[in-house]
């Protein structure tokens, strides 16, 4: 009989891997890495894997349920982009995971973020949240050239606040344009 399978060895895992991406990058994330610093045997770490890239995904997941919860308290869809500027700012590690997962992870078990900013997207503008799924996308690309500007710029630039601001206010004139219905290309 195969012994059960402790739910808290998995929770240590995510937790080790997402220390090793703080540290570092994705690419600091090994399962040798992982057991040095649990005590877990690597093939205990295949076991509930399968191997790297999953993990990966699913510390992804993990971390933007965790930021999903966090971007709740916000109801104005410009309060989220400036949240999701400040996370790429403070967790540059996250951010790239986020982002290079993202089409993955929307095809799998879906980006809790992305689902939260098409509800805002229906609170905003009426409509059910399925119906916001090009613009849902549009502003996300938004996000995604705003923080690689951003990161271009550089910490000590005088045009970082500039182009968050540019993103913000073109995301209210992209708003404002779908309220009254005018044809956004």
């Amino acid at each position: 009989m195969p012994r059960p399978t402790d739910p808290l060895i998995r929770e240590e895992i995510l937790t080790a891997a997402e220390e090793l991406l703080d540290q570092g990058s994705a690419t600091a994330i090994t399962m040798r890495a992982i057991s040095e610093k649990t005590g877990i045997a690597v093939t205990t770490i295949y076991e509930r894997f399968g191997d790297r890239e999953r993990l990966l995904r699913e510390l992804a997941y993990h971390l933007s349920e965790v930021e999903a919860r966090k971007v709740e308290q916000f109801t104005k869809l410009d309060e989220m982009l400036l949240f999701y500027f400040r996370y790429a700012e403070e967790n540059p590690s996250r951010y790239e995971l986020l982002a290079e997962t993202f089409f993955e992870r929307l095809e799998g078990d879906g980006v809790p973020g992305y689902s939260l900013l098409k509800q805002r997207l229906a609170e905003t503008l009426g409509g059910a949240p399925e119906d916001h799924d090009e613009l849902a996308m549009g502003v996300l690309e938004l996000l995604v050239g705003t923080v690689r500007g951003i990161m271009i710029v550089g910490e000590t630039s005088p045009y970082r606040e500039k182009v968050a601001q540019a993103a913000i206010s073109t995301l209210r004139l992209i708003l404002a344009a779908k309220q009254q219905r005018i044809a956004v290309p």
